[in-house]
Formats: C-alpha cells, sequence, structure tokens
C-alpha cells in the first residue's frame, strides 16, 4: 500500500472499503469442544480451496476470545510457527486430532476428564498434575505476548474476587506477561475437579484463579470490550483495518459454542430436595442461561446498527441430544454423537459457513514476517 499515492489510495478503499476486524468467540464445554473444532474444520478446509492451500484459520482471525476449552483451541490457533513466528503453527485439524485422541501421548483420558464441564460436581478431586504436565507438553515455554495475534482468555481470580482476563495486549508488561500453559490451566481450573490454579506472572506476582466459565462460559461480549485496547490498523499494520478504537460496526463477530443443553427439570424432580442436590441443576440452568444471554445481547447490539452491518453476527451452536449432556462421558460412542452432531450442523448451515469462507479471505492480513 505504501508504493500508491494518496489519490489512489483513497479511490482504492473507495472500491474496496476498509478491511473488517474478525473477532473468533470460543465457548467453555470440555469434551464438546469437539464440536468447535469441526465447524472450524469445515471453515478451515473451504479457505485451503480457496485462498491457500496451507491456510490455518489462525493467520485470518484478528482477535480470539476463548474460555476455559475456548481458551485451550485458541491458544492452539496462535501458536507461532518455529520458522515463521508471525504465522499459525497449528491448523484446526491438529486440535481436533488432539480431541480425538491421537495425541494419547499427551494428553490422557485423566486430561479429558478434567476439561469437562467446569462446573460440574465430582466425588472425588482429580489430580491437577496430569493437566499441569499435559498443557507444559504443549505449550511449552510459549509467552502470552508471543501469540500470533491479539487475544482474550477469561478466568476468575478468587482472592480479588473479580474475572482475571488474559490479554495478550497487555503481556508487554511483565506483570501481565504469563506462559500460555498456566493461562490454559488458569481458564480451565474446574472447581471441585482438582484445585484453583496458583500461577504467576513475569513480575512474580501470584494469582489464584478457577475457569472461566462461572463468569462467562461465552466470552464473546467479553472479547469485544478487551479489543477496544487495540488500534488494529498500526498493530496489524494495515491501513484497510479501522484506525483507532473500533466501534461494532468494524466487526466480525464469529462465536462457536459446544452445543445448547436441552435437559429440563420437572416441578416434582425439584420439590423437597436437599441442597446438595440442587447443585447439578443450577449449574445447567446458570451456565445455558448466561451463554445465551450474551448470544441475545450481542444479537440486539448488531441489530442496533445500520442494516448493512446486522449481518456480520454469526452464531454457531448446534443442540445436542440429551444422552451427550453428561459431560464426564468420554467414551468412543459419546465421542461419535458429538462428532455426527457437529457433522449434520455443518451441512444444514453450509450457506453462512460459506459467507465466513469469504469474509475471512476478503479481511485477511498477512502479517510481515
Amino acid at each position: 500500500m505504501k508504493s500508491l499515492t494518496l489519490i489512489q489510495f483513497r479511490l482504492f478503499k473507495m472500491e474496496f472499503k476498509e478491511k473488517k476486524i474478525i473477532l473468533l468467540s470460543l465457548d467453555g464445554g470440555g469434551i464438546r469442544g469437539i464440536i468447535s473444532c469441526v465447524i472450524l474444520k469445515y471453515i478451515e478446509d473451504k479457505l485451503k480451496e480457496q485462498d491457500c492451500p496451507d491456510a490455518k484459520i489462525g493467520d485470518y482471525v484478528d482477535f480470539i476470545s476463548g474460555t476455559s476449552t475456548g481458551a485451550l483451541i485458541g491458544s492452539l490457533l496462535l501458536m507461532p510457527s518455529e520458522d515463521h513466528p508471525r504465522k499459525a503453527k497449528h491448523s484446526i485439524t491438529d486440535a481436533l486430532n488432539i480431541y480425538l485422541g491421537e495425541g494419547k501421548n499427551i494428553f490422557s483420558k485423566t486430561f479429558w476428564t478434567i476439561l469437562n464441564n467446569p462446573l460440574a460436581v465430582f466425588k472425588d478431586t482429580i489430580s491437577t498434575v496430569v493437566l499441569e504436565q499435559q498443557l507444559s507438553l504443549v505449550f511449552g515455554k510459549t509467552e502470552l505476548k508471543d501469540l500470533i495475534r491479539p487475544c482474550s482468555f477469561i478466568s476468575y481470580d478468587t482472592e480479588h474476587q473479580k474475572p482475571k482476563i488474559f490479554n495478550s495486549i497487555d503481556g508487554i508488561s511483565p506483570f501481565r506477561n504469563f506462559y500460555v500453559k498456566d493461562v490454559c490451566r488458569a481458564s480451565s481450573a474446574a472447581p471441585t475437579y482438582f484445585e484453583p490454579a496458583k500461577i504467576k506472572s513475569f513480575a512474580d506476582q501470584h494469582f489464584s484463579c478457577i475457569d472461566g466459565g462461572v463468569f462467562a462460559n461465552n466470552p464473546a461480549f467479553v472479547g469485544f470490550i478487551e479489543t477496544q485496547k487495540i488500534n488494529f490498523s498500526k498493530y496489524l499494520k494495515d491501513d484497510l483495518k479501522y484506525n483507532g478504537t473500533a466501534s461494532l460496526q468494524e466487526f466480525i463477530t464469529i462465536s462457536i459454542g459446544n452445543g445448547s443443553r436441552a435437559k429440563s427439570y420437572k416441578h416434582e424432580q425439584l420439590t423437597g430436595i436437599s441442597k446438595s442436590k440442587w447443585v447439578d441443576p443450577l449449574v445447567d440452568i446458570f451456565i445455558s442461561t448466561g451463554v445465551d444471554m450474551v448470544d441475545m445481547e450481542m444479537k440486539s447490539m448488531y441489530n442496533l446498527l445500520k442494516p448493512k452491518y446486522q449481518h456480520n453476527y454469526y452464531r454457531f451452536n448446534p443442540e445436542i441430544p440429551e444422552s451427550s449432556l453428561d459431560l464426564g462421558n468420554v467414551s468412543n460412542n459419546n465421542i461419535k454423537a458429538l462428532l455426527d452432531v457437529a457433522n449434520d450442523y455443518v451441512v444444514k448451515h453450509k450457506e453462512h459457513l460459506d459467507e465466513v469462507v469469504q469474509k475471512l479471505i476478503f479481511n485477511k492480513v498477512d502479517l510481515p514476517t
């Protein structure tokens, strides 16, 4: 763009308009992260067909917001390549293979049990050692600030009783820079499964964190708020991205859930039960309500924009059968059921997914290596 004269540049912008900022939001959901991976794999495969044979989702988005399993997937997508530190190392296929167990030398069955619904209650607390070892194997010494695109991953600070949001932009300060393995550990530190995550920043500040799902299992709105710290035009070195603090109309938001809950509770099931037996129903209601509420808010916000911007919000979240609601179930049958749900959903929503593909291609930024 620097070779164009000012008049040529203005004419170019008039013809093609500015590039939108791509916000990818990834819900929590444990083993059901398979659903996110399948949906993203369809998008990535189309990018390979239509744009670049080696296309990776991480190179097409401008910001990722993730909670729990969404933080894990997002971190994988934004891991820097050893050969090109501004390019993505992993494809979404790599992430899906991990979820499907091809990386059993990396993730044990115990790991998947840990990553299940962050708020479900089990009788026994699972050791944190397994989770920490596996995260170390995957992410090594990669730092938050080294991820190839800006991102925010959500946890909850139990000592200060407030959300703890890890934003890679803030990572330029040692007080807010962390190892990615610790960020993922904090974002998926499931209460009642194992101990809260005790992590420290590069400035040796210590934090006690639990799973981000207690605050925002659907991180789309939090992600948008966190983008307000960034001038994407300057950060991405692309004159066609918005120069300044971008309003919602400058964004294309792609929000991916891991299956809406369909479980119902009849009056007689809840009448006269003990306090302890209220836990599971409350968790189900709390998580599903929070996820759906964020979706409703995002839709409402986009609907307030001019009509030409209203179709830039995408929410993909299939309804899962009640047989898959047992989030401790990592059996082959359940994994197959999740794959079937996700693949059927992709078939039924190809039109909108194909729209996303075209928008990702048009708005792509190639970062200098």
